[in-house]
């Protein structure tokens, strides 16, 4: 078996598995609200980390994503941003405002 498969087992996903990562991932936007924490955006929501997180996305399947991503909200560890907010808090784990 070839080691980029065991890298990256995201470009393998069957059709069926990146429709349950897709709706997963939408019926935690809509538990978390569906909008933005910061401007109420209802668009281009993104995952933002209020504190660092201790995990990297890209070595984590979909499925454990969705499942870190999951306990963070329960957590209180995670709000929704859009892509700008997000953009504007960067990787820092601001949970301040940034008016």
């Amino acid at each position: 078996m070839p080691t980029r498969l065991l890298e990256f087992p995201e470009m393998y996903l069957t059709t069926r598995q990146a429709r349950w990562y897709r709706k997963a991932r939408l019926e935690l936007i809509e538990l978390m609200g569906g909008n933005c924490h910061y401007c109420m955006a209802e668009t281009e929501l993104e995952f933002h980390h209020l504190g660092v997180r201790t995990w990297i996305a890209r070595k984590k399947s979909r499925w454990q994503r969705i499942a870190l991503y999951r306990q963070e909200a329960y957590d209180g560890a995670l709000v929704l941003a859009c892509r700008s907010c997000n953009a504007k808090l960067g990787k820092q784990g601001d949970s301040a405002p940034f008016l």
